[in-house]
């Protein structure tokens, strides 16, 4: 029976992207915890207009939590099913419930975007006055403040090389078990034009998280551009052929059809979703 491994596979198209960014600076609130916000949040701070953020909490996230108490440390079991434990899940939204009601109890006028996590991360989205984000900090369970606005962006490479798929395309001209049958690979980006032959019947699943509707629909092209590299297939497998194509996909759109970007909660709502999907490769 094959191992199935859980990574995260980052395609030439959509390279370098980390969840969280690093520049930051940390402070001390009144009850002498500590804080880490993000230098941006930071600079907004004497603004009266409302600033995206995302606060993440003190409770550990569901796999954190699971991942401390499993007998073996993979997300899968050799059954290929998930050895992620749920029972953790209420414990994490009791906290998040906790701090939307400290901050009303506190005055703290906010937009709740209803896009918090809970899998890889115990984080609320939020949109609040930059007057009132030193406020956060008195929650006792508050430990970082990111920056929610656009900020990842796709780009175009010369894919081909960076992801060596001219190696892959050889293998595949040799050993059938390099086409990926089977393989669910969870795709973070633009989209996906589904009525494109390359990927019939191999579509499974998606959303769009950019815009907060099951339309995942690629409007810009550079989803559908990765979708091929990682799995086109054409009929004949001579024109076009993607690195695994006979992979299935689960489309996860991060960019809004309005916005050329993404924000840090809609990439996180989609690996968390790729997760629940059981995909085997997140890009």
């Amino acid at each position: 029976m094959k191992k199935i491994v859980f990574s995260l596979f980052l395609v030439g198209c959509f390279m370098g992207v980390s969840i969280f960014p690093v520049q930051g600076v940390v402070n001390t609130s009144a009850t002498l915890q500590t804080v880490f916000v993000e230098e941006v949040v930071q600079q907004k701070q004497k603004d009266n207009a409302l600033v995206p953020i995302v606060v993440e909490l003190s409770v550990p996230c569901v796999i954190e939590q699971s991942d401390r108490n499993a007998s073996i440390r993979s997300f899968y079991d050799s059954k290929q099913d998930f050895v992620l434990d749920y029972t953790f899940e209420p414990t994490v939204l009791s906290q998040q419930k906790s701090f939307l009601s400290f901050l009303t109890k506190k005055g703290i006028s906010f937009r709740d975007t209803e896009m918090n996590c809970t899998l890889v991360a115990n984080s609320v989205a939020l949109e609040v006055k930059g007057t009132d984000i030193e406020q956060l900090k008195d929650y006792p369970g508050v430990t970082k403040i990111w920056s929610n606005e656009i900020k990842y962006y796709p780009t175009r490479y010369v894919a081909a090389q960076t992801t060596h798929a001219i190696e892959a395309w050889k293998g595949i001209a040799t050993n059938s078990s390099a086409m990926g049958s089977g393989v669910r690979v969870g795709i973070l980006d633009s989209g996906l034009d589904s009525t494109h032959d390359d990927f019939q019947k191999r579509v499974k699943g998606g959303f769009d998280y950019g815009d907060n509707d099951p339309d995942y629909n690629d409007k810009s092209g550079h989803g559908t551009h990765v979708a091929g590299i990682i799995g086109g297939k054409s009929d004949d497998n001579k024109f076009s052929v993607g690195m695994a194509p006979d992979c299935l996909f689960y489309i996860y759109k991060v960019f809004s059809s309005s916005s050329p970007g993404a924000n840090t909660q809609n990439i996180i709502k989609g690996v968390e979703q790729s997760i629940k999907d059981k995909c085997d490769v997140i890009n």
